[in-house]
């Protein structure tokens, strides 16, 4: 993703460090040049939607650059010598490549032209972009499209789960305010309740006010 989408903190830790580890480690190599996304927030009107401009020719002029520019790079990097594996080509959110390098290759693609960043994640070794941006539904399409797996962040994890239990509760609470409506007013309204619910008659008044509370306490504070 764009480095303006990065944790600050995390920016910090993998843009600034030299690299030393042993073995390969995946990377991300932002190159130069806008991807889709960007092109998206300066060039369509508010009204437009990023599926609405993915499928114009603008955008499919600009992908088609942008897969271009890859294999440029890619074909720099076999004729420089440098060894290395390749997994994805980003254009959505991130004009970039990942690869698999070792620490002295990974210093050699930093010095290429046309390279913005390289960045590592020193710590893990596992190739990770984090973001804080509000993907929508379309865009989330789009990434996964091109073959790459979005995990929801913390923020949007817990969102969804609120908004999981709310339909939980609002299925669960529309039998339960039935029952308490039925036990609570169906004497008033000649629908029989039996005498241990009815409380409006004396012999059931106890057991019927009981399973009132027992039903709205319930609803409030068990759902």
């Amino acid at each position: 993703l764009r480095s303006q989408y990065f944790n600050k903190d995390v920016v910090q830790t993998i843009e600034t460090k030299t690299a030393k580890f042993e073995g390969e480690r995946w990377v991300i190599v932002k190159l130069d040049g806008e991807d889709l996304y960007s092109a998206y927030e300066k060039e369509a009107d508010d009204n437009t939607e990023f599926s609405e401009f993915a499928a114009s020719g603008r955008a499919k002029t600009l992908k088609k650059s942008i897969t271009d520019s890859h294999n440029a790079f890619l074909n720099k990097l076999d004729q420089s010598g440098i060894k290395y594996k390749f997994k994805y080509s980003y254009s959505v959110l991130n004009n970039g490549v990942a690869l698999k390098v070792d620490a002295v290759n990974y210093e050699a693609i930093k010095k290429i032209d046309g390279v913005k960043s390289v960045t590592v994640n020193l710590l893990t070794g596992a190739m990770s972009v984090t973001s804080d941006i509000d993907l929508t539904e379309e865009i989330r399409r789009s990434i996964t499209a091109e073959g790459y797996t979005v995990k929801e962040g913390a923020e949007h994890k817990r969102a969804s789960d609120r908004e999981k239990k709310l339909k939980i509760r609002l299925i669960i609470s529309l039998p339960l305010v039935v029952l308490l409506m039925y036990v609570a007013m169906g004497a008033m309204i000649k629908i029989p309740v039996p005498w241990f619910l009815n409380a409006m008659d004396m012999k059931g008044a106890i057991s019927g006010s009981l399973v009132q509370a027992a039903i709205a306490a319930f609803y409030q504070t068990g759902i």
